[in-house]
């Protein structure tokens, strides 16, 4: 019996409808345009000018107080700051970054985005803060390298110990919601960035969730810490 010879499959073709039929000339060069990203990509990082890769706070923003924790499964987001506007801040490139290299974006005035959000103690508002911008990020594309808070995040709230995390053990029942004794907290920001377009930006590693899990924010006198595990 002969002995069994691997081969490789044939590539698969892919049909085009026909209105978004693109000739060779314009498949090669768009493909040729992607290895000339890689290729300076490669170059840059050897110089230690570009970020070597996603999980490396080297991007080039201002700040950089950020870092990647290793996790079994996903990865933690560590950010850090005197205040606390300072480590969300932070928290914007600190995202982002992991999915692309932010030395590729550039601050566009047209795709300058300004949004706010609440929570009912500060790890719900980090949440939301975060789910806003990664639904951004999937739906229009929009990627945000330097973040502004624009107004003082007030801490006061379920976050300062004003109702019993006991209350409502009842899951049934829904999270404790705001009210005259447990007000809602916001944070306004100002989002600097551009459109992402993978022809001129590095893809890098998929976020898929915003989660809860060991979710932290300490508030100290001279540093706050925020710690996010997201979901890849």
């Amino acid at each position: 019996m002969d002995t069994a010879v691997w081969q490789a499959l044939p590539p698969r073709r892919r049909g085009r409808r026909s209105d978004t039929k693109e000739d060779d000339h314009s498949h090669a060069a768009k493909k040729m345009k992607i290895m000339e990203n890689i290729q300076a990509r490669v170059t840059k990082s050897e110089t230690g000018a570009w970020a070597d890769a996603t999980l490396e706070s080297k991007d080039g923003c201002a700040g950089e107080n950020y870092e990647y924790l290793d996790h079994t499964a996903d990865v933690q987001c560590h950010t850090w700051g005197k205040t606390l506007e300072e480590a969300f801040e932070h928290m914007a490139p600190c995202m982002l970054n992991y999915m692309t290299d932010l030395s590729d974006i550039t601050e566009e005035a047209d795709a300058m985005v300004e949004f706010k959000v609440k929570g009912h103690d500060l790890k719900s508002l980090l949440f939301n803060y975060m789910d806003e911008m990664l639904f951004r990020f999937c739906t229009d594309s929009l990627c945000i390298r330097r973040l502004e808070v624009l107004k003082p995040i007030d801490p006061n709230g379920t976050a300062a110990g004003r109702f019993d995390p006991n209350e409502n053990e009842d899951e049934s029942n829904g999270p404790p919601k705001a009210s005259p004794d447990r007000p809602e907290i916001e944070v306004v920001c100002r989002g600097h960035g551009c459109i992402f377009d993978r022809l001129k930006h590095v893809q890098g590693t998929e976020i898929k969730a915003i989660t809860y899990s060991n979710m932290q924010v300490h508030v100290n006198d001279n540093r706050c810490d925020l710690y996010v595990i997201v979901d890849i």
